[in-house]
């Protein structure tokens, strides 16, 4: 409850803060358990994604469920290589990939969602036949991006992230995802109340 009198800007600092000195404790402990059971240290502090340009959803797909085997790897810090290209991640090239995946992914082209025309809200597509991991990827995805303190604008209306926490939604969340058929239901529920 005391987090309700912090401004959203200093809620995001204290978010990044305690990602941080999770990252930190987590290749700490990888190392003090590689010291202990082989006595030496060989860890690598990052979670490191290297994919190709041409193949970035196949090689994530690829990449994520051998990570997510160890769960405590995606806690590590986001080092994002593409595949023959010289630079170095200082956060640039982990937005890119995040930004490149996403709007592939939710790109109506893909099939697994939409865009409504009135609100420009992007929404699940009712003729997807995608398998759930694709869904999943898109939440990991999200997950890694907010742990690794990288902003991507994914336009999903309020509606989902009452769902997300279990609030009732309700005519007016509809409302502003779909403002067309919201707008003919609230007449259509006008029209019967006047009826009876």
């Amino acid at each position: 409850m005391w987090l309700s009198v912090y401004t959203a800007g200093a809620k995001a600092k204290l978010l990044k803060i305690d990602a941080n000195q999770q990252m930190m404790q987590i290749v700490q402990k990888i190392a003090v358990n590689q010291f202990l059971s082989r006595g030496q240290i060989n860890v690598n502090p990052f979670l490191e994604l290297k994919v190709r340009r041409d193949h970035l959803i196949e090689d994530t797909l690829r990449l994520i469920p051998e990570y997510e085997c160890t769960p405590y790897v995606l806690k590590k810090p986001l080092k994002v290589i593409f595949e023959g290209e010289e630079g170095y991640d200082a956060g640039g090239v982990k937005k890119e990939l995040f930004l490149l995946l996403m709007k592939e992914l939710l790109s109506p082209d893909y099939g697994m969602f939409t865009i409504d025309p009135d609100s420009r809200f992007i929404w699940f597509s009712d003729k997807n036949f995608e398998h759930n991991k694709m869904y999943h990827l898109i939440g990991v995805l999200c997950g890694l991006a907010i742990y690794n303190s990288t902003i991507v604008d994914i336009n999903f209306p309020p509606a989902l992230y009452k769902k997300l926490l279990k609030k009732r939604v309700t005519l007016n969340d509809f409302a502003k995802l779909h403002p067309t058929q919201a707008n003919t239901l609230r007449q259509l529920l006008a029209y019967n109340e006047c009826r009876f």
